[in-house]
């Protein structure tokens, strides 16, 4: 049977391209509507409820980001796989993506080989998550990532249930942990049982009980059993309306808490979500090679963390600045430290025995980034994605300053940059796109003159026939002869 799918792209060209480029893939797929914006995306998704869905970033009214997360609002138990797709690299962006557990994020021009490892990703992820729907109870002693196929993390859990973590410093052997589930199923003090480990860190393991009595004393019952097999100190919360990803993080905020005032492992209390911690001076002393100002800097936004005594921040933020080292890394050209991508894994933080440990080891990731020698193709590789931007952008706002934006740089640097490396103007590359367009469509389409004009990106039709006949010595108009005016 083939996986139903769906595009959310304001380009309408974008979404024939993707339906057509199905067709061609490996895996059997149905394409079942497309939408040009993120509230006919949720409306689309609500008719179709779609196997895989993608998504791009950026649409009217709602964003892509916006629609997804309106779409597992309403549908928490949905298996749908969401693929972003945007057409230039945007961090921030990236950072939201990661945090709604998206299947990938890809690039336009979207390339056939990276469209098929997407659906083939997307296609063995629900088919282990149909298998685990129905193997979850059988669940021990699992790998993250192994633990993510039988028990999807956006699955909603049964409620009420139980999330009981278990930190120690010398490690928590896998045997331990199977022990512990072996114990509490002997007990049944729930309707299910599964463990999960976290590959390249094992000194936290977490059990899951679903269905679990909410007692206070069952709850330190289950605690009691897992320090017994595993550890020297649990974490333990409750749980009513959450998605074992929520849950996750919400067990991960209160294990850090020992970075904070507090010190101690307890039973957590809900809490709001934190606001997003501000990089900007951060991600600049890292591109100019600061080493005083990046330790400043990371020391800051570790202080603002838990300077209310609480940590609920300090995952997040943590993970914002690996991304960002994992971006300027990719922004150079040059392969990260394999530890570093690590760094993004659940409860990464838990090896770190207090924040100075983590201070310096975000230090030591910038030391090697500053060891780096600037990669001396870097500027032509900017000035070809500018002009891949332009060559599909051309008809929107392209201007120096929404240019100089969109590629983190000064408008002075990228103009100057520019012209270096084309020869030529930003306004003088634009232009000649915008009229070699003008030209392909007056002869190849039926469309009127004043139709072309803005199409193209010219709000003023006579400017665009006087640039028009100084380009072509010929104003548009004569161009096609059968066109008899404006």
């Amino acid at each position: 049977m083939p996986y139903k799918v769906c595009v959310a792209d304001d380009e309408h060209y974008i979404r024939i391209s993707l339906e057509r480029r199905l067709a061609l893939a490996p895996v059997a797929t149905l394409f079942a509507g497309g939408a040009g914006d993120g509230t006919a995306a949720v409306d689309l998704y609500r008719r179709e409820r779609p196997d895989i869905f993608f998504v791009d970033i950026k649409m009217p009214g709602l964003s892509g980001l916006e629609a997804i997360r309106a779409i597992r609002s309403e549908f928490p138990d949905a298996t749908t796989k969401f693929v972003v797709i945007s057409g230039y690299d945007d961090f921030p962006y990236l950072q939201q993506s990661i945090r709604l557990g998206v299947l990938n994020y890809i690039k336009k021009p979207i390339v056939q080989e990276e469209l098929d490892d997407t659906l083939r990703l997307a296609v063995e992820s629900l088919e282990a998550g149909s298998r685990g729907r129905a193997a979850v109870s059988d669940c021990e002693a699992l790998p993250l990532e192994e633990f993510a196929k039988l028990c999807p993390l956006d699955r909603q859990l049964r409620s009420p249930s139980l999330l009981v973590a278990v930190y120690a410093a010398g490690g928590i052997p896998a045997a331990a942990l199977q022990e512990a589930i072996g114990m509490l199923r002997r007990e049944a003090l729930a309707e299910q049982v599964h463990g999960i480990l976290f590959r390249g860190l094992n000194q936290v393991a977490v059990l899951c009980l679903e269905g679990f009595p909410v007692l206070r004393e069952n709850a330190r019952l289950a605690a009691s059993r897992l320090c017994r097999c595993c550890g020297e100190c649990a974490v333990f919360r409750l749980v009513e309306d959450e998605t074992m990803q929520q849950a996750l993080e919400l067990l991960e905020n209160r294990l850090n808490d020992r970075f904070g005032a507090a010190g101690r492992l307890a039973e957590a209390a809900p809490s709001p979500p934190p606001a997003p911690m501000d990089t900007d001076l951060l991600k600049i002393a890292l591109e100019r090679g600061q080493a005083d100002n990046t330790r400043r800097q990371f020391a800051a936004i570790l202080k603002r963390c838990v300077g209310d005594g609480g940590c609920e921040a300090l995952g997040p933020a943590y993970r914002d600045m690996i991304l960002l080292l994992l971006g300027i890394f990719a922004a150079r050209r040059h392969p990260a430290p394999r530890t570093l991508e690590m760094e993004l894994l659940w409860f990464a933080l838990a090896r770190f025995p207090d924040l100075e440990a983590i201070l310096d080891s975000l230090c030591g990731y910038a030391e090697k980034l500053f060891q780096l020698a600037p990669d001396a193709d870097a500027d032509r590789d900017m000035i070809d994605q500018v002009c891949a931007y332009l060559d599909e952008h051309y008809a929107g706002d392209t201007s120096l300053q929404v240019l100089a934006d969109t590629f983190f740089v000064s408008p002075t640097y990228l103009s100057k940059r520019f012209r270096e490396k084309r020869g030529i103007t930003i306004t003088g590359y634009l232009e000649e796109l915008r009229l070699t367009k003008a030209r392909d469509l007056l002869g190849a389409s039926g469309l009127s003159i004043s139709e072309i004009c803005a199409l193209v990106g010219y709000n003023d039709a006579n400017y665009f026939s006087r640039l028009f006949r100084k380009r072509f010595q010929v104003p548009p108009s004569r161009y096609r002869p059968e066109e008899a005016g404006l």
